[in-house]
């Protein structure tokens, strides 16, 4: 069985414009505010409870309005993939699209798995929609680092995606494997007794 994931430039994120237009994010908070102080002026014995309605009836309007479709989103960030990572046969290959150039997987030294497209985090103002371009693969060592972001597509990608890191970890000792930057083997949180037994079972 062949797994692959697109490879890409940067943690596209931080460049992302989710909005159709430029000040589109602006518009979705500014418009509904407006709307609501104009309501008051004008409408001044409205009750709070039908101006709260106008308010996020206006906010979910625009953002269907303003706003990108997930595919919209899914195109953009794969105008960014450089190469990819497939895993055939046991075998790791990574290939850049800019020369051709195959890297040595070999050289994996760690690989931070985080986010997948549409993934939610938090909870109420802590919440956070995530777009899969977190996950980084570190080749080489300190003095020659090359990182690398994977684009993760969905849930089912990122879990297919363990197992990179599964076979990194029995053809590589320095190989340290982190899940939202905390240190895990095969995604688990393993004691020492549990870190020293899975060694066991690579060697």
């Amino acid at each position: 069985m062949t797994i692959e994931f697109d490879i890409l430039k940067s943690n596209y994120v931080k460049q992302l414009n989710t909005s159709k237009f430029r000040y589109g994010k602006v518009g979705m908070i500014v418009i509904p505010i407006l709307a609501i102080i104009l309501t008051d002026i004008f409408l001044p014995n409205i009750n709070l409870i039908v101006i709260g309605i106008i308010y996020l009836g206006l906010s979910y309007l625009l953002s269907k309005i303003l706003q990108k479709s997930d595919e919209e989103i899914v195109q953009e960030i794969s105008t960014q993939v450089i190469g990819t990572i497939r895993l055939e046969e046991d075998e790791i290959k990574i290939v850049l699209n800019e020369n051709e150039n195959q890297l040595n997987a070999g050289e994996i030294s760690e690989i931070n798995i985080n986010s997948y497209f549409g993934e939610v985090t938090g909870y109420g103002k802590y919440q956070e929609l995530h777009y899969g371009t977190d996950t980084t693969i570190k080749l080489g060592g300190n003095n020659t680092t090359k990182i690398l972001y994977v684009f993760i597509r969905n849930k089912e990608q990122r879990l297919k995606f363990k197992s990179i890191s599964n076979c990194c970890l029995r053809t590589n000792s320095n190989y340290k494997e982190y899940t939202r930057n905390e240190r895990t083997y095969n995604g688990n949180k393993l004691n020492y007794k549990e870190i020293q037994e899975l060694k066991k079972d690579y060697q």
